[in-house]
């Protein structure tokens, strides 16, 4: 290394330590009031993964065809589990948008991409209605857009795996766990989608509406119920919380699906 390349490596950490202290000094540790997230167990320094602390799920509100959900009080019944999962913390099997087989972190040709179609939900693309049996079939883009507007988000583990905790209305949850992707090492356990049965209308026919979900960059905001809420804990912008978004995504990569019922 050179004199010169030296020198302005150090002036660039010298620049980043007086921003990170500029940043600390704009939220005083003491400003947080306590009643701001109800459970005292989260930490401060809570910044490494292993700190998070383990919370368990809600109570099931019941089962159809062996598969249990929960009464969040939204329109729809929430499964407790992705599709192909055992555990609520278990990922459960990945799939094209449109199609039934179980699909790995090689890239394929996904048959629905290019195809002019209508919400599937319920119907032989539907891969909720497929293995789990008529009446559970995949979210609409209007039923997962109920999840950010009406539920509370807190990211926790629960049996080992990182994810959130979505609590409903009426204090009932489920556990959303992040996606591990085998080809995806630089953001392993940082979140994670689901798919809707929604297309995305464009030219090409080539998307649908997904819920996507990234784990917050501060532990001190592990709750989080809106922008609004977030600009009267003192932040000006969502950068330190979570990323929780209905967006649209290629329908060739593969997402998990959690199912939902109608009751």
């Amino acid at each position: 290394m050179t004199m010169k390349t030296f020198m302005r490596t150090i002036m660039t950490l010298a620049v980043l330590l007086i921003s990170l202290e500029n940043s600390f000094a704009a939220w005083p540790g003491e400003a947080w009031p306590n009643e701001a997230w109800p459970n005292e167990a989260w930490p401060n320094e809570a910044w490494p993964d292993d700190a998070w602390p383990e919370k368990t799920t809600t109570t099931v509100s019941g089962s159809v065809n062996g598969h249990e959900y929960v009464d969040l009080g939204l329109s729809v019944k929430w499964a407790t589990c992705n599709v192909g999962a055992e555990l609520p913390s278990d990922n459960g099997n990945h799939y094209f948008w449109g199609e039934t087989a179980p699909q790995a972190k090689e890239w394929k040709k996904c048959q629905t991409v290019g195809m002019e179609l209508d919400d599937i939900g319920g119907t032989s693309r539907d891969i909720a209605r497929v293995k789990w049996g008529k009446p559970w079939r995949m979210p609409t883009e209007g039923e997962i857009r109920e999840l950010l507007d009406l539920c509370k988000w807190c990211w926790t583990k629960v049996n080992g795996h990182k994810g959130y905790i979505v609590t409903g209305p009426n204090g009932n949850s489920i556990f959303l766990p992040s996606v591990v992707y085998e080809s995806w090492q630089d953001c392993e356990e940082d979140g994670g989608s689901i798919w809707s049965s929604t297309p995305y209308k464009n030219e090409r026919n080539n998307s649908a509406y997904e819920l996507c979900f990234i784990r917050p960059l501060c532990a001190s905001v592990p709750y989080v119920y809106s922008f609004d809420d977030l600009k009267g804990l003192g932040f000006e912008s969502t950068y330190f919380g979570p990323s929780l978004s209905v967006s649209y995504r290629r329908r060739d990569i593969a997402l998990c699906v959690r199912p939902v019922v109608d009751l």
